[in-house]
Order: C-alpha cells, then structure tokens, then sequence
C-alpha cells in the first residue's frame, strides 16, 4: 500500500476511514453517460488520497488499489443489486500526487510494483544469472540516483513468451 490511511483497521472494505472534515475535494467526473459521479479526494491527515465513487444513490470509497467489486461477487448488468467495477488504480493516483512514483509511471510499465524510473537506476550488485536455450533469467539489485531506494529486479526470458520484469523494493 502507497498511503497508510487514518483509522484503516477499524473500517471495512470500501468504507472511508478518515475523517471527512480532513478530506479536501482535488477532482470530480462522471462515467456512463452521468450515471457515476466520481470525486477525488486527499486527506490533510495521512495524506491518502480517495476515490469517491456514487451509483444509484449508492456510494463506495477506493483506497489506491482497490476495485469497487470483486470478481466473484460481480452482479449482472441487469440485475437487482447491479454495482459498476471501477478501479482506483495507482497510475490514476499518480495524476493527483506525483510524489508516489519517482519519475514517471509510462516509464516503468514494463516493470511490474517498479516505481522509479529505470533512467535512475543504478546497478549495485549482479545475484544471479541462468541460461539455458530458449529461456533465461537474471536477478539484480539496483539503485535509484534520485531517491536511494534499493530494488531487486527480475528479468525473465522465454522464447514463446518474450520478457517478463519485475520488481521489489530491498
């Protein structure tokens, strides 16, 4: 998680747990024809940022990462209890508070959880490196020049599928 947000272990799941008096409207759209409002909202407290999102007179609040309805609990289009998925994904978030990733997330699309840019980093340390024909991986560690976060990254080859790269933060 990006934010520690206020009060986050006493509410549940797509319930706002800050206060609303420290919540401070950033943005507010509508999708599906006006039938979503949704609004933007950053908390003077834990500086979290909100996504605020009403249906039907129906309101859920999206923590950064979160989606509206799971997947196996989805309702029909056209069935009573119909709810939306929306997500408040991180790059979304990023369109409100830069500070969460250290360059810019188009560049760190290749890399999966990356959030410095990749022009930043600076190899430390070579782990491991496997070869065999059609396949490879490698594992090293890198530093960012910018901020001095340490990351493992992950670079997997195969043949069929092409390269896979993530990333975890040491």
């Amino acid at each position: 998680m990006i934010y520690t947000y206020c009060n986050s272990n006493k509410k549940k799941h797509l319930e706002l747990s800050c206060e609303s008096d420290n919540l401070k409207k950033i943005h507010n759209y509508t999708l599906r024809n006006n039938e979503i409002l949704v609004e933007i909202f950053s908390c003077s407290k834990c500086d979290g940022l909100w996504k605020k999102m009403t249906f039907n007179k129906l309101t859920k609040w999206l923590k950064v990462g979160d989606v509206t309805v799971k997947q196996e609990e989805y309702i029909p289009f056209d069935s009573v209890g119909f709810y939306p998925i929306e997500h408040f994904e991180i790059e979304e978030a990023y369109d409100y508070d830069n500070s969460i990733f250290c360059g810019n997330p188009k560049e760190t699309k290749f890399y999966n959880t990356l959030t410095c840019s990749p022009k930043n980093l600076l190899l430390i340390d070579n782990i491991n490196k496997n070869e065999v024909i059609g396949w490879s991986t490698k594992t090293e560690i890198f530093k960012c020049s910018k901020c001095d976060t340490q990351w493992e990254i992950i670079t997997e080859f195969d043949s069929h599928h092409g390269y896979a790269t993530s990333a975890k933060i040491i």
